[in-house]
């Protein structure tokens, strides 16, 4: 049985979302997002859902915690889950051919194929091709399954990759078509049977449900200088439901972060979970696949999750396996930077957690000076730590380059900085609105001015 880790203190975590919050905000107006939707689970526990933006701009519909999203190859976890189970009840082993179970699985002209196991294809090591033979991603006409035997019968093998990191959206495909051959239901029917239903789900699903559809955020293209955004219309994936089939909202995909981390209940047991969070396949210095998990190092850290994009859509879902913190990002747009936002994320939770001592004692009169400030030069957002304040440039990694502001009288405060070309060791004072709030800042001899977020 795995070790069980120390709780972090929620307290601790709502001061790192306190940061979280308007940096997430300010990143959804200042990269024009339509929409960003973010949820944080500690423990067994959801502490922080919202959303910022719009789910559809024309109709001035604004998002919400119940905005559904495409969450595309997030659907792969959903898969592999399914497939465990059925390892776990002794219906499949790992090192299967898939040709044992599906006899269509050949080839004429490539016969490697049919060794191809279903370990090779979760782990994205069998050497497939990423998608088929199609222009399913350009046309949004997803392939149907006998599209996928067809593919099969053409020879789906690339060169010199077996055993090696290969991206196949393909590779999941047949392994829905697996759990369908096994189970003898659908795969979103299986899948309902096995995750959503006893997860108490309403608005996910690998098909597009009544839901669901009352539900989704718009679908947008990405920024093109010169032009406006491009508008998806919303599709079923056919035959790659199992790869990328799936949609969901904020406050269900956190329950599901919960129960598909070590010590939720409801889908496996643990000893498969940390089989399936283990690397099985190297893809850079930083960056492992396990069995549908995706796997990030940062330093002594273990980060497992997977991302998703779609067309108008952009997702990822990261959580540390063993101080069970969880992070959910929702965006209703192509080719948004999710992955960056989410470790950049999890950075602010580390600083927290190692500076939790520090902060355990808060000034509550901090509070007044927080906000977002802006002058000639730039932005800058100021919140309160413990006792002193943080202040970083808002379109960066907040602790890529951030000030210390200690205070030295009335709302007088010493900046303290790392990069000697800001203003270190001057004085930034507080110009005030009354004494409740500010409403700008001298900042060494640069004058700014708080202000708010457009919507």
């Amino acid at each position: 049985m795995a070790k069980s880790a120390k709780k972090i203190p929620e307290k601790v975590l709502n001061q790192a979302i306190s940061l979280i919050d308007p940096w997430l905000a300010y990143l959804r107006y200042a990269l024009e997002f339509p929409s960003l939707t973010v949820g944080v689970v500690n423990n067994r526990k959801t502490v922080f859902a919202r959303a910022y933006g719009y789910a559809d701009i024309k109709k001035q519909r604004k998002a919400t915690t119940q905005t559904c999203y495409r969450i595309a190859s997030n659907s792969k976890v959903f898969t592999a889950i399914c497939i465990m189970q059925l390892v776990n009840k002794k219906k499949l082993a790992l090192n299967d051919p898939i040709s044992k179970h599906l006899p269509w699985f050949k080839s004429d002209k490539q016969r490697a194929l049919q060794k191809v196991t279903i370990r090779d294809l979760l782990s994205h090591s069998s050497g497939l091709i990423r998608e088929g033979y199609t222009h399913q991603w350009d046309n949004d006409q997803f392939a149907t399954k006998q599209e996928i035997k067809r593919f099969v019968k053409k020879g789906l093998l690339s060169k010199s990759r077996k055993g090696r990191f290969k991206y196949s959206n393909l590779g999941f495909a047949v392994l829905g078509l697996l759990i369908e051959q096994v189970s003898g239901q659908s795969y979103a029917n299986f899948t309902r049977k096995t995750i959503i239903n006893p997860l108490g789900f309403q608005f996910t699903d690998a098909q597009l449900t009544k839901n669901i559809r009352e539900h989704l955020a718009t679908g947008y293209g990405r920024l093109i200088p010169g032009r406006p955004r491009e508008v998806f219309k919303h599709v079923e994936t056919n035959g790659m439901e199992a790869a990328t089939g799936f949609s969901s909202n904020i406050v269900e995909l956190c329950r599901f972060v919960i129960a598909e981390n070590i010590g939720g209940k409801g889908l496996l047991p643990d000893e498969i979970k940390q089989k399936m969070f283990n690397a099985k396949v190297s893809i850079n210095e930083q960056d492992d696949y396990g069995l549908g998990y995706s796997i990030r190092h940062s330093g002594s850290k273990k980060l497992v999750g997977h991302g998703g994009g779609f067309p108008g859509h952009t997702t990822q879902t990261l959580f540390d396996p063993k101080e069970k913190i969880g992070l959910v990002l929702l965006i209703n747009t192509t080719a948004a930077p999710v992955k960056w936002i989410a470790e950049e994320t999890f950075k602010v939770f580390d600083y927290y957690i190692k500076h939790q001592k520090e902060f355990a004692k808060v000034d509550l009169s901090l509070s007044r000076y927080e906000g977002l400030y802006r002058a000639r030069w730039g932005d800058m957002q100021v919140v309160a730590a413990g006792k002193k304040l943080l202040a970083f440039d808002p379109r960066l990694s907040p602790f890529a380059d951030f000030s210390e502001l200690i205070s030295i009288g009335k709302h007088k405060f010493m900046i303290q900085s790392k990069d000697g070309f800001d203003s270190i060791g001057e004085v930034a004072e507080f110009i005030m609105k009354g004494q409740s709030s500010a409403m700008g800042v001298n900042w060494g001899s640069h004058p700014y001015k708080k202000i708010r977020l457009s919507k």
